[in-house]
């Protein structure tokens, strides 16, 4: 199953590098459904950061923004920093799109205070990555 998920993320990705919304959300939606039934936190939660970022390429930043809070209220509830850090790196991408830069640098910063805190380094070079655009 989680092999499974693990393709199915990787075509959402390449879909994101095509800027094909539509295939991005059904692949990550694809890939999050058995994130989850395998019990994967990590890729349940890289899977809804891509979920996020498919919305926003199919011109829905504002189901974007609302997706990546409603997840991001469940994962503090549940001190879940790593799934915390994630939706703030989501939220930081909508930020950018609507041209809201000081919004997206105070997500960023939160996002990075996350990962810094696990030393998860893949996801801090991610979040910086974004900061870079910011």
């Amino acid at each position: 199953q989680i092999r499974e998920a693990a393709a199915l993320f990787a075509l959402a990705e390449e879909a994101a590098q095509e800027e094909d919304g539509e295939e991005m959300l059904r692949r990550s939606g694809e890939a999050l459904e058995l994130f989850r039934r395998a019990g994967d936190k990590a890729g349940e939660q890289d899977a809804l950061r891509l979920t996020c970022t498919a919305h926003r390429l199919k011109g829905s930043p504002e189901k974007a923004l609302e997706q990546a809070t409603s997840e991001l209220t469940r994962f503090r509830e549940a001190g879940d920093k790593r799934g915390q850090g994630c939706m703030q790196l989501a939220v930081a991408e909508v930020y950018l799109a609507k041209y809201r830069s000081d919004d997206a640098a105070q997500s960023l910063a939160e996002a990075l205070e996350c990962f810094r805190g696990l030393d998860d380094k893949k996801m801090e070079v991610a979040a910086l990555l974004v900061l870079a655009r910011a």
